[in-house]
């Protein structure tokens, strides 16, 4: 068989499964298998493959339509441009985090002078992807990345060090463990903020793929507000207060994050921001 036919009839059984990525998750797990570039598999629809990249793919393809995600497949996501490996116990970088690095970047180059080293602690950091991204964009930073999960944290250092990027990682109970000052610093999170009866909204493709994340990454309690709940207490029992506070919320319950932050932060401008679908997914805390 070429690449086109298996292509072909790979994304035919996705599709049915109601995959909405069918041909480029066909397309990048054929790519993982041949140890090429996506491009390249689509310049050469005629090439041949042997028996055994045949199976490969069809094995991938398969467990593809038990909706188990891609990044699981192939082992890494490419986030803000840095190929992030991952694990199943530690929570898939998504698309619309890279819109919370880009505030946050866009506040330091707007709030900093050149070249000084804003001081940025990743709360929950889970694979690194939030810190490591930030210390691509602002390498004069001084970032910190905090983290409970030894699994996550033993992967963060290795995503790390497999970039180059230099990033302080403490194992932390949220800022717990954090025993630096907090003036100055920028506190970024993209803590679990679903409630599970928001699964019923779900498609089946998302509700099933959330299936093989860990939950204790995803699910946050009623509305999804107790993770956020927990690291505002922390930081008002602090005397050194941060200079600003950026974390990504649930849309769906958007209203009650909004609230929270605010009751917690009465004296502070507080704001919501919408993600690149129109959705209230992320609030602004300058305090």
């Amino acid at each position: 068989m070429t690449i086109a036919q298996v292509l072909t009839k790979a994304s035919k059984l996705l599709i049915t499964k109601k995959i909405t990525s069918a041909y480029l998750d066909a397309e990048v797990l054929l790519a993982f298998v041949l140890k090429t570039s996506r491009e390249k598999v689509l310049a050469h629809p005629e090439r041949k493959l042997s028996l055994a990249q045949i199976k490969k793919f069809q094995s991938l393809i398969a467990r593809r339509a038990k909706y188990e995600p891609v990044a699981h497949l192939i082992s890494y996501k490419f986030f803000y441009g840095l190929p992030i490996k991952g694990l199943p116990q530690v929570l898939i970088p998504r698309p619309e985090t890279e819109q919370l690095v880009e505030l946050v970047a866009e506040y330091a180059n707007k709030t900093v002078t050149k070249g000084s080293k804003m001081p940025i602690l990743d709360v929950g950091t889970g694979s690194g992807c939030i810190c490591l991204a930030l210390k691509k964009i602002l390498p004069q930073a001084q970032i910190w990345g905090l983290e409970l999960s030894t699994e996550a944290l033993k992967l963060a250092r290795q995503n790390a060090k497999n970039l180059g990027l230099s990033v302080d990682f403490i194992k932390s109970d949220l800022l717990a463990g954090f025993k630096g000052n907090l003036q100055d610093v920028v506190i970024v999170a993209n803590l679990p903020y679903l409630d599970r009866q928001e699964l019923r909204d779900f498609s089946v493709e998302v509700r099933r793929g959330l299936s093989y994340e860990p939950a204790e990454a995803l699910f946050a309690g009623r509305h999804g507000l107790s993770a956020y709940r927990k690291l505002f207490k922390q930081i008002n029992q602090r005397e050194d207060k941060p200079r600003a506070i950026f974390i990504e919320i649930g849309s769906a319950f958007w209203r009650d994050f909004l609230k929270l932050a605010k009751d917690n932060f009465p004296q502070a401008e507080v704001s919501s921001l919408r993600d690149l679908c129109g959705k209230q997914r992320f609030i602004k805390i300058i305090l």
